[in-house]
């Protein structure tokens, strides 16, 4: 984990700047019918969008007790575009067959911060699965942008939750 632990926070920053509202803007015009991606594959599903940005989607998800997911969203991401990262969240739902593989994919962010004390400084966490993610080459490539997986979960949690 030392290489990408340095540099999280940077990361972070630079995901919430840069990455996230390109992303958002190419899933977003590919949802109103202005395609503009060459055609390859996203690597998290299909980009095109086939429910508005603005219909709910029913995901039905348990956070852990007590998490304020609203805090801990506004926290990770800062400044970045929530509508941007809810869209990024929405097209990673649409990956999963089910509803039983998405929670099983969403415990894996969810049970570390269950675990977590109740003092824990929970973006530092977030950082720390984020780090082992990009170390073990977790990744996803989505528009062109390479993610980790507990970065799009957080899209989830913003998209479900805050």
């Amino acid at each position: 984990m030392a290489a990408w632990s340095q540099i999280s926070s940077t990361r972070r920053t630079f995901l919430a700047s840069v990455i996230l509202p390109s992303i958002g803007a190419v899933i977003g015009l590919s949802a109103c019918g202005d395609d503009t991606s060459d055609g390859a594959d996203s690597g998290i599903g299909d980009t095109g969008v086939d429910v508005p940005p603005d219909v709910p989607i029913d995901v039905s998800l348990e956070a852990p007790e007590g998490l304020d997911v609203a805090a801990l969203v506004a926290a990770y991401f800062g400044d970045a575009p929530l509508d941007s990262v809810r869209l990024i969240g929405r097209s990673y739902i649409r990956d999963f067959p089910d509803h039983a593989a998405l929670e099983a994919d969403m415990a894996e962010l969810f049970d570390p911060l269950e675990e977590a004390s109740a003092d824990a400084d929970l973006v530092a966490i977030v950082e720390g699965l984020v780090a082992a993610d990009l170390d073990a080459n977790r990744v996803h490539l989505l528009e062109g942008w390479t993610i980790a997986p507990n970065e799009l979960r957080m899209c989830v949690m913003a998209e479900s939750f805050a």
